[in-house]
């Protein structure tokens, strides 16, 4: 740093200008009330005097700092010139804030603020973004959930939004090799990604980047230099052929999918080329071929079912009573077996509703949490169904009659928090917080060496398990797990999901979806803050009514594409116009930012519906950037990022 600012010093410069727009804080981008105004330009004014106040820290006296707030909220804001009238022409940033991404293009397209941008990017100022700032940053933009949708739902064909056409997209001089997502695991973001690019006519790379986390996209197309305190996750639904295997099923056209090849990056010498999609640990085989041996039960052990936790079950319900009837039907004798709940009231409540909706006969046992001396079961059961609210209160010690029982043929279901203990080793770790900092450990932290507890289980299976991972945001727990014994694939149930093993194998029932980690031909290796980093994992999703049971991974897979499921439409009543129903946040600033830096000047044209493609830089001397890091680290970036560009292109 001491040397790029004695260099830039040298050259005369001796300010850093950061320009400021707040283009996606308005609720509409056709126009707001006054009211509406004011609050947005405090907000932006609050971030504006951040940005200034830091880099006045990082400059530390030897340079001088300006952040300039451009006051365009609306599109009748962005059509006026005098807007970007004072600004520097020696701009070293331009800084996009959050709000609504679809909100912030539909104000600058096709203005003279989106002009302006092209012009500056064309210079090779820096574009950053924070939140839906960022989001636009990538020409094919994930704009978010389609209206009434719920990270829940991810996973449906039509449940999110992706612009990519040439009236709706990103910025025209954004990424165009993959489509980013930000807050990543912190908002429970990967299957969203997953279903953006599994979709025809788009990139099928993902790139999301966690939370106060920052990383370098050299060219277009070089992920490199991760830093802050998590980590990148990079999707590949590619170079396997994955994207074009989709298979949509059942009512709610759940996505099916295989092979996807799924990469980490944490901080230190570790890297992703997105034009050759190979990790800097080494590049994925050409044809690969797996099995799943460990989804099958010992001889004369009983049916096992696994399940992701039943939302309401009520009586009729198809799948506790395929298990009554598993267990004798009318002749019935279930042990409901309720334990890890921190109340007993909570484990009475469950195992009566569950009493109610199994419709035969059945005994109750309540095992209250710290319970250490062993479990005695009646002897005249015909199964045992066991249910549980929190994994972390289980204590598979005690639980040795259980897996006796089912050796000797007891058909056993576990739902919820005691499917998690079916496995070779479990996560100690209850539901995951709503709210900061709980929510950010269990997402976020699980992914750095040492934050998560993992403890023997029952070994039902030869394999590791997590529950409820959608519903709760659990791929934290699931990527510790892999990780830390990527020796065995990991099963990860959605709740209203049942995993059904038998002697010949596994299959999914219920309504929701089933992941399979796979780190068994993975490389993996760990960044300087202790986070992992995985080259060429594999993830398949299957669905109710699927066998559990991969198919080989070969580059030149030729499957036939599956037509795309049409949706129900409708028109609504005429209203004035539509332009965004959702209301920003205005009170806290995003956690992560994207920065373009383009030192090679190139002509922007107007998007097309067609795919584009990134010719390389006219220029094999000159580097163009772009940075997705968080807040914390702003100001160092911007400073050192803008002197370098300038000795890029001295």
């Amino acid at each position: 740093m001491a040397t790029a600012l004695e260099r830039a010093m040298a050259q005369g410069s001796s300010r850093v200008e950061i320009a400021v727009l707040p283009i996606g804080l308005a609720t509409r981008a056709d126009q707001i009330n006054e009211d509406e105004r004011a609050k947005a330009m405090q907000e932006a004014e609050a971030r504006r005097n951040e940005i200034e106040r830091s880099c006045l820290q990082v400059a530390a006296g030897s340079m001088s700092c300006k952040a300039v707030l451009v006051p365009v909220l609306t599109r009748s804001d962005a059509q006026k010139p005098m807007h970007l009238a004072g600004l520097s022409p020696d701009l070293a940033a331009i800084y996009i804030l959050g709000g609504d991404q679809k909100v912030a293009m539909q104000v600058i397209d096709d203005t003279p603020v989106e002009e302006w941008l092209g012009t500056a990017y064309q210079r090779g100022v820096m574009i950053a973004g924070t939140s839906a700032g960022a989001a636009i940053q990538s020409w094919t933009m994930l704009a978010g959930y389609k209206s009434n949708r719920t990270p829940r739902e991810a996973l449906q064909f039509g449940a999110i939004d992706v612009w990519g056409s040439k009236t709706k997209h990103g910025l025209i001089f954004g990424l165009q090799a993959a489509i980013l997502d930000t807050h990543f695991f912190l908002n429970n973001r990967l299957p969203r990604l997953i279903n953006a690019i599994a979709l025809p006519d788009v990139p099928h790379i993902g790139i999301g980047i966690d939370a106060f986390t920052g990383v370098h996209i050299l060219d277009g197309h070089l992920v490199q230099g991760v830093f802050g305190k998590y980590g990148v996750t990079i999707l590949d639904a590619e170079t396997y052929k994955s994207a074009q295997g989709v298979q949509y099923r059942g009512a709610r056209n759940l996505l099916s999918l295989r092979n996807i090849l799924i990469h980490r990056l944490s901080p230190g010498e570790y890297s992703y080329d997105l034009y050759s999609r190979q990790h800097s640990l080494g590049a994925p085989l050409a044809s690969l071929s797996r099995q799943y041996e460990s989804l099958r039960l010992p001889t004369g052990a009983g049916p096992l079912w696994l399940g992701g936790g039943l939302s309401s079950p009520v009586l009729g319900d198809p799948m506790l009573l395929r298990f009554a009837n598993l267990c004798g039907g009318q002749r019935a004798n279930i042990l409901i077996l309720a334990a890890g709940y921190p109340f007993a009231g909570d484990a009475l409540r469950a195992s009566t509703i569950y009493a109610k909706a199994l419709g035969v006969t059945h005994q109750i046992v309540l095992v209250p949490a710290g319970t250490q001396l062993p479990l005695v079961l009646p002897g005249d059961i015909t199964g045992i169904l066991f249910i549980g609210a929190d994994q972390s209160l289980l204590d598979p010690a005690m639980l040795a009659e259980v897996k006796s029982a089912w050796l000797k043929g007891i058909p056993l279901f576990m739902d919820g928090a005691p499917a998690a203990v079916a496995g070779v080793y479990y996560s100690v770790h209850g539901p995951t917080p709503e709210q900061a900092p709980g929510r950010e450990l269990a997402t976020q932290g699980s992914f750095l060496l040492g934050n998560s507890q993992i403890s023997p289980g029952l070994a039902l299976v030869d394999l590791t398990i997590e529950p409820r991972v959608i519903s709760d945001a659990g791929w934290g727990r699931v990527f510790s797990l892999a990780y830390q014994h990527s020796e065995k694939i990991n099963l990860a149930i959605d709740t209203n999901n049942i995993i059904e093993i038998s002697t010949s194998g596994a299959r999914v029932t219920g309504s929701g979806t089933a992941v399979i980690l796979d780190l068994r031909s993975a490389r993996l290796g760990l960044g300087t803050n202790g986070g992992f980093v995985i080259a060429n994992g594999l993830m398949d999703i299957f669905v109710a009514g699927e066998e559990i049971q991969p198919i080989d991974a070969d580059i030149n897979w030729a499957p036939i594409h599956a037509p795309t499921p049409v949706l129900p439409s409708f028109t609504p009543l005429p209203s004035p116009t539509q332009l965004s129903a959702t209301t920003p946040t205005l009170t806290a600033p995003a956690l992560e930012e994207i920065w373009i830096d383009q030192s090679t000047p190139t002509k922007s044209p107007r998007p097309t519906p067609t795919p584009l493609t990134l010719p390389p830089p006219a220029d094999p001397g000159r580097t163009n950037m772009m940075i997705g890091f968080g807040v914390l680290s702003v100001i160092v970036v911007i400073l050192g990022i803008w002197l370098n560009r300038r000795r890029i292109t001295e």
